[in-house]
Parts: C-alpha cells; sequence; structure tokens
C-alpha cells in the first residue's frame, strides 16, 4: 500500500502532466516551503499558484482536502489567501482537475460531483465537468465553450454534479 508521500508524489506527476498536456506553461517553486506545489503562467503577467491534492472517488463524487490538518490543527489550515486553485487528481478515475480557490468554501473537503444524485437534486452541485484538465475521454465531451477562466470547459458527463457537503472520509 502506497504511503501518503507517494500518494501525493504520483497525484502531482498526473497534474503535471496534465496542465503541460493542455499547453500550460507551469513552473515549480524551489523548496517546499510555499502553500502552493505549481504556479501557472497564465501570459500578460498573470500567475496562478496551485495546491495538488489526491481525491478519491465514493459515492458518485471525488473527494479532496481543502485544508491541511494534523495534530496541532484539528480544524485545519485553510489555504485562502495563499493558492489561487486546487488541481486534485483522482486515480480511480485517472483524472485531473483545476479549481478556482473560490469556487470551493473553506470547509476541511469538497467534492466534485461525477454521477447524478439519485435525489435529482439539481441546486447547490459542483459540476466536476467544469474543472476537468487533459482529454480524459471517459469525462469530456466535445465542446468549447468556456465555463472557467482556467478550462475550456465541456458538458462533460452531462450527469456530473456535485453537494457542497462535505462528508468525512478516511482515505484523504
Amino acid at each position: 500500500m502506497a504511503t501518503p508521500s507517494q500518494k501525493g508524489e504520483r497525484s502531482e506527476a498526473a497534474i503535471l502532466h496534465a496542465l503541460v498536456a493542455s499547453g500550460r506553461v507551469v513552473l515549480m517553486p524551489w523548496g517546499a516551503s510555499q502553500r502552493y506545489d505549481f504556479v501557472i503562467d497564465e501570459g500578460g503577467g498573470r500567475f496562478t499558484r496551485v495546491q495538488c491534492k489526491s481525491g478519491v472517488y465514493r459515492h458518485g463524487c471525488v473527494y479532496f482536502r481543502t485544508a491541511s490538518a494534523d495534530r496541532r490543527r484539528p480544524n485545519g489550515d485553510p489555504y485562502i489567501g495563499q493558492i489561487d486553485a486546487f488541481a486534485v487528481y483522482c486515480a480511480d478515475l485517472d483524472a485531473s482537475f483545476l479549481i478556482p480557490i473560490e469556487d470551493v468554501q473553506a470547509r476541511q473537503v469538497a467534492a466534485l460531483r461525477i454521477d447524478a444524485p439519485a435525489n435529482g437534486q439539481t441546486f447547490g452541485i459542483r459540476w466536476a465537468n467544469l474543472y476537468v484538465l487533459g482529454c480524459n475521454p471517459a469525462l469530456r465531451l466535445n465542446s468549447t465553450e468556456r465555463k472557467t477562466g482556467f478550462e475550456p470547459a465541456t458538458p462533460i458527463l452531462a450527469r456530473l454534479c456535485a453537494t457542497t457537503a462535505p462528508l468525512p472520509l478516511d482515505d484523504l
């Protein structure tokens, strides 16, 4: 079984691959003293600080942590003001996502919905298709409509959505 560090390294590598494959210029900070893992050069002097996270697929959603928690900070230390986006890799789906931090509430866990909710809920949904990176055929359909400032979004899996309610997860 992989250690948490190994899972994180695997996620960072997959995210880096997805970002570069999508044509982005990616900068890597020297050392590990910053809260961000990568910086995307958006051009025109604009930069996006990115924190990489490993996501898990459960109950039709990809869940990922939005704060770093330990014994000193059991409620977590949020990234607000220190990063501009989360990049999430889900090994179960072999998919990467780029989510602007303003699209995620400052809680410990966030979700991107992959499958339609069984109760038919349509309000308060965070569709994963709006944030997918790369060209995973299982998650991307044909469209060039721009939904976010980071990614040309597509109507990926029309049933994709995410609730904003966090769930406790053992795998994160």
